[in-house]
């Protein structure tokens, strides 16, 4: 499937992301009809308390990268089957290299922390030792989502990154799809970070 990746960064700080976008008792409701929860080791319910994560950190980098494939190559596919499959083929190819990209700024700026644009795809949900309750198989590349912590995608991605969230409406696929990753850090990050994304 042929697609443009487009990529938004906002800046500020966590103090004001948390006040502003986090909603907690809203959104783990979401978080418990999904088939992921307590089944995935990304996802809630945790054993930890993500506010105690949040609060080391200074300042946060969310980034937004929007992905158009070209119609012409997905619609294509005959049923909703394919059309799905092809979706999970194309967010796999771009979570990928975002995913290295953002545990690669971990490495740059030590005890800074990378959150995934959405659940683990480390491993297919039923191969997740979470549902034998067995330890995490790949520790050193689990992280978490921002929406996994309570923020709110929606308003993140409009307000901060002006960017309106598409869905999948009466089984005709959005336009376009947005991932929003984020990056919490203390230290001062260099300005090209924009172009490591690119």
């Amino acid at each position: 499937m042929k697609y443009d990746i487009t990529t938004q960064i906002a800046v500020l700080p966590v103090v004001d992301y948390v006040s502003r976008y986090r909603d907690t008792e809203r959104f783990i409701k979401f978080c418990e009809v999904c088939n992921k929860y307590n089944r995935c080791w990304a996802c809630p319910p945790f054993d930890f308390e993500p506010t105690d994560i949040i609060a080391r950190y200074k300042t946060i980098y969310i980034v937004g990268t929007k992905i158009v494939p070209d119609s012409n190559s997905w619609r294509q596919s005959e049923t909703k089957e394919e059309r799905n499959n092809e979706w999970k083929k194309l967010l796999s190819n771009v979570r990928k290299p975002l995913d290295e990209k953002l545990l690669q700024l971990e490495q740059q700026y030590v005890g800074s922390r990378a959150f995934y644009a959405g659940t683990c795809f480390n491993c297919p949900l039923e191969q997740c030792t979470r549902s034998q309750e067995l330890p995490c198989v790949q520790p050193q590349t689990l992280r978490y989502s921002l929406e996994a912590f309570g923020f709110d995608m929606v308003r993140t991605a409009s307000e901060l990154l002006n960017i309106e969230l598409k869905w999948e409406d009466n089984n005709n696929f959005p336009e376009y799809i947005t991932l929003i990753s984020g990056f919490m850090t203390n230290q001062e990050i260099a300005l090209d970070i924009e172009n490591s994304f690119d």
